[in-house]
């Protein structure tokens, strides 16, 4: 199938099954329905792959249609029931008075305005990616992305998806596991599957949906939340909507930084669904219970994708609490918040069991490892923290910023505590504002840890917090503002200044500020798609795997470092390779011995030993492999210089029983015969 109707699909695959959910539980909301349906059908398809699993069938598209078509069947069930009930208490005292009528009419224009804006803000993320991409065929170069694909693959070919099936370190027979976050996973899988097992694809589809639209439409949901919050109206509320929908389309962070600077592709996509799950569980107060399930369920989902976002979600929810409680109208709106944030923290619970239950035993790993930057001074971290700089592997002078967003977000701050109502996206930013100054300072080792810890003590990750609430901000001071100049010119109508103001910032930041961020991030993409600044998968390595693919027989598998293109035998052709991580697994010590020491096989009989016991017949390795850092290998094995090329893959002509049969530019495969690899003295 083409490009765009690949991303139909795809899109389909992320939302539908959550609007099932969402109809079945009644909760009409739009807000919430664009908020929380990405994680709603992240944890519907996780459960429908535990029921998979525990039932011996295997996941795929026919079993998560079941669950839907059951989901609309319950959903127009409750929905007959309702209306027979409303019709038979109809009475003339339910229809609305004029003046209501009168206002959803001078409503109409501002929401129209913001449901375009938020249409214009999808074209601009939309560029970074397609653009960047330059096809959706086109194969991912940066580290991780090798587990991401690799994890794709397996589900879409083998149908294992429950948590406590993934990632196997042997693909061929599914064990042994060593837990990997496989929320996102489980879309990209079912996209796969339903084009071809075209993973790479399918992939790349299920990124720009998630990273796009999940990201785009969560934080635009959270605007309307927080406007209503101070307030404002339903047309204010989409107009704040469309400007921060168009802010957070160009934010470097998190997405962009997090795939360019080094294929985080997990952290990025639960990140994109916070904002939405963080909007849920804000409007929860007054609410039906069913809204709660909702807000729980989709926390899981989320949780479900990268285990560290169950702290920012939290701790965002937390204190935006806070900032509800400083004012009266906040405490009175938190009053009718504990019986839905009951049902939500319940219902999180309960998923969140088969969700991360099986990699509890690696939190404590977390923490272990070393900050990824430096100690500055105060006036440093102060103006990264708030001038929104790129820096990274995309700007490494520190040239670049992005100071028209932080601007808006600034007037945003302002005009809150000004008004003094619904302060708590201030109060969940200064929050995560307080956190990346102390991470700054004494990275990993200050008060910052405690919460650092849960992201690796990673800047990179931490980072991206307070660019979640900056548009929230931006679009809430757009308004405000629009607000404040409607009651001075109090002759015009004031949903007409309002709109007139949000639709003008709007357009000057898409012609000037948004449009540069758009360039920065489209380089951003196709510095690690399209247009690389290294190459891990290559004409070589397509070559290879073109010769390689055929030869190997069943049950037999391939000696690889998954640093190169080799798990591509994989991913492209269902080959079995021997690694699937570049460092190895924990808990899984061949996987990491081999690549120390397999060229010592014709002297060391331990590790003939595990080659016999994985029917190694062939060997792939590229001597030109990109550099990757080996801080957190297992068992300390590759130290902390880092390496290419894994020290058990060189020096490899001439050995015993290891033929070369085919060659492009630097990519070798061999034959192994360990019936002749005769010990030496």
């Amino acid at each position: 199938m083409s490009d765009v109707v690949l991303l139909l699909v795809a899109a389909l695959v992320a939302y539908v099954p959550g609007l099932a959910v969402l109809a079945a539980l009644r909760v009409g909301s739009p807000v919430v329905a664009v908020a929380v349906a990405p994680p709603l059908t992240v944890a519907t398809c996780g459960l429908t792959a535990v029921a998979a699993a525990v039932g011996g069938f295997g996941y795929g598209p026919v079993p998560v249609l079941v669950v839907v078509v059951l989901l609309l069947v319950v959903a127009g069930l409750r929905g007959y029931r309702a209306r027979r009930r409303r019709l038979a208490s109809l009475s003339w005292k339910h229809t609305p008075p004029p003046a209501e009528r009168r206002r959803d009419r001078t409503e109409a224009v501002p929401v129209a305005v913001g449901l375009a804006m938020t249409v214009v803000a999808l074209g601009y993320g939309l560029w970074g990616w397609l653009r960047g991409l330059a096809g959706l065929a086109t194969v991912p170069q940066e580290h991780d992305m090798i587990i991401h694909a690799m994890q794709t693959a397996y589900i879409a070919r083998s149908g294992r998806a429950a948590p406590w099936e993934l990632v196997p370190a042997d693909v061929l027979t599914g064990g042994p596991v060593s837990f990997y976050p496989s929320g996102f996973h489980l879309l990209a899988g079912l996209t796969a599957q339903l084009d071809g097992l075209e993973v790479v694809r399918a992939l790349n589809a299920m990124t720009v949906v998630v990273l796009v639209g999940t990201m785009i439409s969560g934080t635009a949901a959270l605007a309307v939340v927080a406007a209503r919050r101070v307030g404002l109206g339903r047309g204010a509320a989409m107009l704040a909507a469309g400007v921060a929908a168009l802010v957070i389309a160009g934010m470097y962070r998190p997405v962009y930084q997090l795939t360019h600077d080094g294929g985080i592709l997990g952290q990025a996509a639960a990140f994109a669904m916070v904002p939405g799950a963080v909007a849920a569980l804000v409007a929860l107060p007054g609410r039906r219970m069913a809204y709660g399930v909702a807000a729980g369920i989709a926390t899981a989902g989320a949780v479900w994708v990268h285990p560290s976002v169950a702290v920012s979600i939290s701790l965002t929810t937390f204190f935006w609490g806070v900032g509800e409680l400083l004012t009266r109208y906040g405490r009175q709106r938190l009053r009718g918040l504990l019986k839905p944030l009951a049902v939500a923290v319940g219902a999180a619970a309960v998923l969140l069991v088969p969700a991360v239950g099986p990699g509890l035993g690696a939190t404590g790993r977390t923490g272990a490892f070393p900050p990824d930057s430096g100690p500055v001074d105060f006036g440093t971290a102060l103006e990264r923290v708030l001038a929104l700089p790129y820096t990274g592997w995309l700007d490494p002078d520190n040239l670049a910023y992005q100071r028209s967003a932080a601007i808006l977000a600034g007037i945003g701050v302002v005009a809150l505590l000004v008004r003094w109502r619904g302060l708590g996206p201030v109060v969940a930013w200064l929050f995560w504002v307080v956190i990346l100054i102390g991470a700054w300072l004494s990275p990993g080792t200050g008060y910052d840890a405690i919460v650092t810890g849960f992201f690796y003590n990673a800047m990179l990750r931490t980072w991206s917090h307070t660019s979640m609430l900056v548009p929230v901000l931006a679009g809430l001071g757009v308004v405000l503002v629009g607000a404040l100049l409607a009651r001075i010119a109090s002759r015009l109508p004031g949903w007409a200044v309002v709109t007139a103001v949000a639709a003008g910032v709007f357009t000057l930041y898409a012609v000037e500020p948004a449009r540069n961020y758009a360039t920065m991030n489209e380089e951003a993409v196709a510095t690690r798609y399209s247009t690389p600044d290294f190459v891990r998968v290559g004409p070589d390595d397509q070559a290879a795997i073109a010769w390689l693919a055929d030869r190997v027989r069943p049950g037999e598998r391939v000696f690889n470092s998954p640093n190169d293109g080799s798990t591509y035998l994989y991913v492209e052709r269902g080959v079995p390779v021997v690694n699937v991580y570049t460092l190895g697994l924990p808990g899984v010590p061949y996987s990491y011995e081999l690549l120390e020491h397999f060229n010592t096989y014709p002297t060391d009989p331990a590790v003939r030993r595990q080659l016999e016991d994985l029917d190694v017949a062939w060997v792939y390795v590229d001597e030109s492999a990109p550099g990757i850092g080996s801080n957190g290998s297992p068992d300390g094995w590759a130290g902390s210089a880092g390496f290419s090329l894994a020290p058990g893959l060189a020096d490899l002509d001439g050995l015993p029983g290891l033929d070369l049969r085919f060659r492009s530019g630097t990519v070798s495969v061999y034959s192994l015969d360990l019936g002749r690899a005769v010990p030496t003295a």
